[in-house]
């Protein structure tokens, strides 16, 4: 038997087409929903950009960087699919005459919006409502189905659009469910290994939403600079979700201008899903009223509020309750006693109505879809998959310049760093890894560190030689020579090798220059190992200082 060309290899299958007018809703789609329909070879799964955004191009490139088919939304009307599953609410919908849904891209739908008569988007009648005529008069048409993420939400929708309660059911929220399923202890520890946080280290995340009531939007993009340099380094680390709407509009990349800090240990994770795992990893959060602060306080996380956009919620629904309730970050005092204070309070406050957790909304989907479908699902159907890790070579360096703060009491060395990205953040005793990229930095270093690599010890001395003379403001330059061994030097060009744990390698050679400088051994530095005996004593297990 003879095979013709446009033979098909499968039966012809049936067309769903997944549409967003912005990326977090493509986003949404591609995390959350296809993943259920992905092992059905009887669907054929396209995606489209409904036009009109602002946000339109990053949509189109969004798709394109995850290789995933797209139809243009003009051919989408002549060869309507089977169904459409849309996160964005659009008038266009109704346009195709195809069957659709309309799931939310966010934590539930909270914000009013001027262009929608005060309305809240996506339950806006200008959104969810068509009429069209037809010979016998005029039809009134809304989605076949209208998923809501809680009861606050079909509240809303009673008083926006009461015309669409038909169609609408409260299902619960798919990220929130992955955000839930993933949020078990051994999980946890997963997503904090992934990053390189200690046990003893706590995540400090800062979101902004978008637009002009968003933390970023009320001037507080210093936030981020601030915090990272104001914590101590070995107790806290700095994580920052941007909404991708910040950067995708006409906005500047925020790459570029937090350029210095993320090569100094912040960690910023790729655009797409990737921030749900430094939330599960974080301790803290600091944002405003955007969907991640949401979802923060929905898996229990502590919140502190550095904004909130009280002119677009609506008073006495969840939203607004949680802003009255959640402390605000107070700008003018220190940090750190505020982000214990949060740690310590936890998070008191129930977003049930918002965003209900003890639902499965993957399940509720996976069964209206083949409905609409008129479709006999899969005997066994897909379930929510854990969030994936976001490691720390994904997008973030870690920090290679800090000032350091030491004080000898009690026997015991206590000691403090904070990350130093740009050279006027430089104070106290200002501590760099030569693998530092900033210049000004490096020439302004009383401790130069090459850590990086092993090298031999009679290579190590020349290159002592070297980083003496190319950062002449240096007074103390360390070169590692083994697993737990320095070799170190002082003023006077004197040498000392040391021997400590790996843990110590960057913290001795900046602890030893503040000893000299309160227990000068001689007139000429480094010398002699049995005037440190102290000094070694100071840390637990003790440092070997070997006098050259």
């Amino acid at each position: 038997m003879s095979i013709r060309p446009d033979d098909p290899t499968l039966p012809e299958p049936v067309r769903i087409i997944f549409s967003g007018k912005n990326q977090q809703a493509l986003s949404r789609l591609v995390s959350d929903v296809l993943p259920l329909f992905d092992p059905d070879p009887r669907l054929g799964k396209e995606f489209s950009v409904i036009p009109g955004s602002e946000f339109e191009a990053a949509a189109h490139r969004f798709l394109r960087e995850q290789g995933l088919p797209e139809t243009a939304w003009s051919g989408v009307r002549p060869d309507p699919p089977a169904l459409i599953i849309s996160c964005s609410p659009s008038p266009e919908l109704f346009e195709t005459g195809a069957k659709f849904m309309r799931l939310s891209h966010g934590a539930g739908s909270n914000r009013t919006r001027t262009d929608l008569d005060d309305r809240v988007y996506g339950l806006a009648p200008q959104q969810i409502l068509h009429r069209e005529e037809t010979p016998e008069g005029e039809r009134l048409r809304i989605p076949d189905w209208l998923p809501l993420a809680g009861e606050a939400a079909m509240e809303l929708l009673r008083r926006n659009c009461p015309e669409a309660v038909p169609a609408a059911e409260v299902v619960g929220d798919l990220c929130l469910e992955r955000l839930l399923l993933s949020s078990g202890r051994e999980r946890l520890r997963r997503y904090r290994n992934a990053l390189g946080i200690k046990r003893d280290q706590k995540l400090v995340v800062v979101s902004s939403t978008w637009g002009d009531e968003s933390l970023f939007g009320t001037g507080r993009l210093d936030l981020v600079r601030e915090l990272l340099a104001s914590l101590p380094m070995d107790r806290f680390r700095v994580g920052v979700v941007p909404h991708p709407n910040i950067e995708n509009g006409r906005g500047a990349s925020l790459r570029g201008v937090l350029s210095d800090q993320l090569r100094n240990g912040l960690i910023m994770p790729p655009q797409h899903d990737l921030w749900r795992a430094l939330l599960l990893a974080a301790d803290v959060v600091v944002g405003d009223s955007g969907s991640v602060t949401q979802y923060a306080a929905a898996i229990g996380k502590p919140v502190l509020l550095g904004a909130f956009g009280w002119d677009q919620m609506t008073p006495g629904m969840p939203l607004w309750d949680f802003g009255k309730a959640t402390p605000g970050l107070e700008f003018g005092k220190p940090f750190e006693p505020q982000i214990w204070a949060a740690i310590e309070r936890g998070q008191p406050f129930d977003l049930g109505t918002q965003l209900a957790g003890d639902l499965t909304p993957s399940e509720t989907l996976f069964a209206k879809t083949y409905a609409l479908l008129d479709l006999e699902p899969p005997e066994n159907p897909v379930r929510p998959k854990y969030i994936g890790l976001l490691r720390a070579e994904d997008d973030r360096e870690p920090t290679t310049a800090w000032n350091f703060r030491v004080r000898f009491s009690g026997g015991r060395a206590h000691w403090e760093r904070f990350p130093v990205s740009v050279h006027r953040e430089a104070s106290d005793t200002l501590v760099a890894r030569t693998e530092c990229d900033s210049r000004e930095v490096l020439t302004l270093a009383k401790v130069l560190l090459c850590h990086d690599d092993v090298v031999p010890f009679e290579e190590a001395r020349r290159l002592l030689e070297d980083l003496r003379e190319e950062w002449r403001h240096s007074l103390v330059r360390s070169v590692r020579t083994g697993e737990g061994e320095i070799l170190v030097e002082g003023a006077r060009h004197r040498q000392m090798r040391v021997r400590c744990e790996p843990e110590l390698l960057d913290i001795v050679p900046a602890a030893l220059h503040a000893w000299l400088m309160e227990h000068p051994a001689d007139s000429s530095g480094l010398d002699a190992a049995d005037a440190f005996v102290r000094f070694e004593r100071c840390f637990e297990p003790p440092p070997t200082l070997l006098s050259l």
